[in-house]
């Protein structure tokens, strides 16, 4: 791909440059503004508390400190990034999204700046600001547990930046700041590591040229691998690669780029008839290098993913894909562009369609969000503010998110110096622990978006509840290795669901710690790595699709065994109980 030589002044195109980057500022604060309402919400009271309670040398050196957060991925500068608001911004969630949105448009500002390499100012600009409105950056900006993906964006973008630039230059220092940012994308998440690869294999420039500069950035990976598997004791993330899901994959992104709405369907394919039309009037082999260069792109960007298989279905898995997508979309309709205005207004069409389509997919999507959104901000605020002591909150949807309640209460007694103690009940089978006349229970109303006093409906609750209950033949065995990774078969049913419920107050040795019970849904079989330190115990809920639940007693595994299984009933897959609690 040769450079593009723009027949602009550099004053007017320095004048347009900073239109274009204000311009994308203010597209940023018109589209995600609502994210500064937003309060600590999934995972983020987690990543709070380890800052918190862990030093950057802890979590970036010590294995044992980090593998608190995770086992399968290492990202230790999310919690760096945590801990750098903390220090800085204090314990107010408004400012964590404002610099989250501050990432994300310096991410488009670098994009800019990428783009113009190859196309002229205004493809650059409308390429970045693609990139910007894109449905996947609607859910992520909205999850502050996932800005590793944005800030790891916005390194990987400087770090490609850097490695052009020299590969057009002379000078030697800039790819080694390029290492280091590739470096840090690496450290944000997994998805950047195969970006050294393409600065070896892009097609500009001599192969020799660009293998020594590409020197650095090897260094680097083979540095992180290195640092990796010592913090986790693993290269990979511990997936398991579902093959026969990667044929899905494409619909997996259009999905996740569009959504599956009649208007985004329509907006899409008007677009890709105008693009017919635009490569019906284009040089042949001019289309194929192109069509072929991008469609390589996407594969490297696709790559990371495979092994999450049928799991990639949050948005910030097509973060990146989308990034890159409309990047390639942006060097594919601004490069070599044609003077007539025809093709101009063509060109122009389909890039304003596909941002079209993905917003309308983006507003449908938030839409889907807000609900579980509005209640973590809810019950998180509430149980934050409340003075009441040995309150009860009922949460049968994100408990699902235990961690979320129990990492809140240690920082509301470690930040805040509050003493006051709450309970989180996730099931119905743990408000039979109420009794008959419940007090101070709370629960969040839907129709107020509100968290209100539920204890006078908690006797209905359960009473609906009781009428499904039956004692059905179940069945449950768990392995856990030494290489920590723990698993799992349920049965006998291969339909309905499983899942397993666990309260944090009964993990030994950790008296001190709230009530809080944990929903963790689960295949009929399947494998997770994870810490599991204690003995625990937990219940395993199987509900059929016929309407009716059953069931385990109150079991217990102790991960110094290795080895559990319960039976009750008719059910295979186990042959006879090992839990002194187990019938």
């Amino acid at each position: 791909m040769k450079k593009e030589t723009p027949k602009e002044s550099r004053p007017s195109t320095q004048i347009f440059t900073f239109w274009a980057v204000t311009g994308m500022a203010l597209l940023v604060f018109s589209l995600y503004h609502s994210a500064l309402n937003g309060w600590w919400r999934w995972d983020d009271t987690l990543h709070l508390k380890q800052a918190f309670s862990q030093s950057p040398f802890e979590y970036f050196f010590s294995p044992e400190a980090y593998q608190v957060l995770s086992l399968k991925n290492f990202t230790p500068w999310l919690i760096f990034s945590f801990d750098m608001d903390l220090h800085l911004l204090g314990l107010e969630p408004a400012f964590f999204y404002a610099r989250q949105l501050l990432d994300l448009w310096l991410a488009g500002v670098v994009s800019y700046l990428l783009l113009r390499l190859w196309v002229p100012p205004l493809w650059a600009a409308l390429g970045g600001a693609l990139c910007i409105t894109g449905a996947p950056v609607e859910t992520t900006v909205q999850q502050l547990m996932t800005r590793h993906y944005v800030e790891g964006l916005l390194f990987a973008l400087l770090a490609l930046y850097l490695f052009f630039v020299s590969l057009r230059g002379q000078k030697r220092i800039i790819p080694v700041i390029g290492a280091l940012f590739y470096f840090l994308a690496m450290s944000s998440k997994e998805v950047f590591v195969p970006l050294w690869v393409l600065c070896i294999l892009w097609p500009e420039g001599s192969f020799k040229r660009r293998l020594l500069l590409s020197i650095p950035y090897f260094l680097a990976f083979f540095l992180y691998m290195l640092w990796r598997e010592s913090m986790i004791g693993m290269l990979g993330g511990g997936y398991r690669v579902e093959w026969n899901t990667v044929l899905f994959l494409p619909m997996k992104f259009y999905q996740g780029f569009f959504g599956n709405t009649l208007s985004s369907i329509m907006v899409v394919l008007t677009a890709l008839g105008l693009l017919l039309l635009y490569l019906i009037k284009r040089r042949p082999n001019f289309i194929f290098k192109r069509l072929l260069f991008g469609a390589a792109l996407m594969g490297a960007v696709v790559g990371p993913l495979i092994p999450l298989g049928s799991g990639a279905v949050a948005g910030r898995y097509f973060l990146v894909p989308w990034w890159v997508f409309a990047m390639v979309l942006a060097v594919f309709l601004g490069s070599g562009q044609p003077r007539d205005r025809f093709s101009l207004m063509v060109s122009l069409t389909i890039l304003c369609l596909v941002a079209l389509g993905s917003l309308i997919h983006a507003g449908t999507g938030f839409r889907s969000m807000d609900a579980i959104i509005e209640r973590f901000d809810a019950q998180g605020r509430f149980l934050w503010e409340s003075e009441k002591d040995a309150l009860v909150l009922y949460a049968p949807v994100t408990s699902h998110f235990g961690h979320y309640f129990s990492g809140l209460h240690w920082i509301k007694e470690h930040a805040k110096g509050a003493s006051q103690t709450f309970s989180v009940l996730g099931d119905e089978i743990e408000l039979l622990e109420l009794g008959d006349r419940p007090e101070n229970v709370w629960a969040y109303n839907v129709n107020s978006s509100s968290v209100e006093d539920a204890s006078k409906k908690i006797p209905v609750i359960l009473k609906s509840w009781k009428r499904n209950q039956r004692l059905m033949p179940l069945s449950f065995q768990l392995d856990y290795g030494k290489d920590k990774t723990a698993i799992w078969q349920c049965g006998p049913y291969r339909s309905g669901s499983y899942t397993l419920l666990s309260r944090d107050d009964t993990n030994e040795g950790d008296a001190s710690e709230p009530s809080i019970m944990s929903k963790f849904p689960l295949s009929p079989s399947g494998q997770w790595r994870v810490n599991l330190e204690n003995p625990f115990y937990f219940y395993l809920r199987y509900d059929s699709p016929m309407g009716w639940t059953t069931y385990s007693p109150l079991l217990r595994f102790d991960p110094e065994n290795g080895h559990f299984q319960w039976r009750r009933g008719n059910a295979p897959n186990a042959s006879g109980t090992t839990s002194k609690t187990g019938e």
